[in-house]
């Protein structure tokens, strides 16, 4: 799988696998929301906490309306531990979407974005468990 990297200055993209998009099988997948996610989403609602007090938020990209989960984990007490993860979701993922099964419905994507100050600012894609969430 490739990966895409955010530069304090512009988005520098590299190669992402075709396969990984085409098996979201949504018709939105050539939006910018899927190589810059964050120069498009709006939020939409937050649907609150989840058990690790992790904020759990849906947004919609503001150019093709394309549903996107978000959660976000931070420990204020330590430098460093800041860290998000986002991925696109169906409508139908998105109508039974709840902040306690956030978590699973990340982890069972194709892929997601990850980034923040956890990853040194660095933004990429990932598949699987979130890891320390």
């Amino acid at each position: 799988m490739g990966t895409c990297l955010l530069s304090r200055n512009s988005w520098q993209r590299y190669i992402i696998n075709s396969e990984n998009s085409e098996a979201l099988s949504m018709p939105a997948a050539s939006c910018a929301c899927f190589a810059a996610p964050y120069q498009t989403l709006v939020n939409v609602e937050e649907l609150g906490m989840d058990e690790n007090f992790a904020e759990v938020s849906l947004l919609t990209c503001s150019l093709c309306g394309q549903k996107w989960i978000r959660v976000l984990y931070e420990v204020e007490a330590f430098t460093a531990s800041g860290r998000w993860y986002l991925g696109a979701i169906t409508a139908q993922q998105a109508s039974s979407l709840a902040a306690e099964n956030a978590k699973n419905t990340l982890e069972k994507l194709n892929w997601y974005f990850y980034g923040g100050s956890y990853f040194g600012g660095r933004i990429g894609k990932a598949s699987g468990r979130l890891g320390n969430l």
